[in-house]
């Protein structure tokens, strides 16, 4: 091998590298400091990609150089998992509490299936959870008279829905009593709301439900997206990139300011209750939004789950945006996104949990 290529393949693998040190970086910044800062999350996958593409290369060319490309893959091995967790299968007791997590898009946007039944009541209802938190629940007043209620009374029978400015809502179905509320929360279209489950007498359970600012992407922003990503040699790179970056950096800021609001909840109530945190966080896993709501409690996901675990279902955006968290009394299992329906942009997610023995 040339010298002149050997250089040029160092240089590659400390640019790659430090590129991706700081995409794992940004998950730790506050948009609210540097919202700039949140892009280079986005970025993860495809740095790790690259930076894992140079190091073959430098193994088959120049193996004395491999060692730089070695390194920034090793050190960010947590990231990885956190992104592709791989667990031991961890089937759940019998006793464990089921939690489902679901961004309905208007419950399926009124989708009924071939029985003129709203199709995400009737996945409720057979979902076998114990408690549902929803996001995006508003369905015409009709839907929900008619299709929505009637399904879900049945396995239900203690339901609170959360009105929001713009006519959206979220709530909670339980088969616990619920035994009270509180918004933390109510920004636009967005809210986090956490609800008192009484399990049983002395024995509540707070669930916060979260559905954090989205980065506002239209139809042709996504479609620019997709271009970017499937044919970026045709793609309108210089603008696409500029608007992309100016709804992503906005919509980091304001999740940055939601979440900060959720985890300084969640922070003064976890020594009075076990918590779940869940919802639609409309963030990717290398997030400073994602980071700050898992500070202190266990992410079920990456703790249970296999792989990717995709939640939103459309276009080229491959990733796990919903979330499942629990405080450190309680031990997740089995979690799992479920894409056996497809009425919502979003797959639901569950997760088993059960309360540790206290130690003597």
């Amino acid at each position: 091998m040339t010298s002149l290529f050997v250089r040029i393949l160092v240089g590659a693998q400390w640019a790659s590298v430090l590129g991706l040190w700081l995409s794992v970086a940004s998950q730790y910044v506050s948009p609210v400091t540097f919202r700039y800062m949140s892009v280079m999350g986005l970025a993860f996958p495809v740095l790790f990609v690259g930076t894992a593409f140079l190091l073959v290369t430098a193994l088959l060319f120049a193996r004395r150089t491999a060692w730089i490309a070695g390194i920034g893959l090793l050190t960010c091995v947590m990231s990885v998992r956190r992104y592709f967790p791989v667990n031991f299968p961890s089937p759940p007791p019998k006793q464990s509490l089921k939690i489902l997590t679901y961004n309905t898009m208007q419950f399926g946007a009124g989708e009924h299936d071939e029985r003129d039944r709203n199709s995400v009541a009737v996945y409720m209802a057979n979902s076998g959870a114990d408690i549902i938190c929803f996001q995006e629940g508003h369905a015409s007043w009709q839907e929900w008279k008619k299709f929505i209620t009637p399904v879900v009374a049945r396995h239900y029978p203690y339901r609170d829905t959360v009105d929001i400015s713009s006519g959206n809502n979220l709530g909670c179905f339980s088969k616990y009593p619920i035994v009270g509320r509180e918004i933390i929360y109510t920004v636009g279209l967005n809210s986090s709301v956490a609800f008192k489950v009484e399990l049983k007498q002395g024995d509540t359970l707070l669930v916060v439900n979260n559905h954090f600012a989205s980065n506002k992407l239209d139809a042709k922003d996504r479609s620019v997206y997709q271009q970017l990503v499937k044919d970026p040699e045709n793609a309108p790179v210089k603008t696409g990139i500029r608007q992309l970056v100016a709804k992503v950096t906005a919509g980091a800021y304001a999740r940055a300011l939601q979440a900060d609001s959720v985890a300084r909840y969640v922070a003064v109530h976890r020594n009075n209750y076990s918590v779940v945190v869940c919802g639609d966080f409309n963030d990717t896993p290398i997030s400073y939004s994602r980071h700050r709501m898992a500070e202190g409690l266990t992410d079920a996901y990456e703790a249970t789950g296999q792989g990717v675990g995709r939640s939103f279902n459309r276009d080229a955006i491959y990733v796990r945006i919903d979330n499942m968290m629990c405080s450190p009394d309680l031990r997740p299992y089995g979690a799992r996104v479920d894409n056996s329906i497809t009425a919502s942009d979003h797959y639901p997610l569950y997760a088993h949990f059960q309360r540790k023995e206290k130690k003597n």
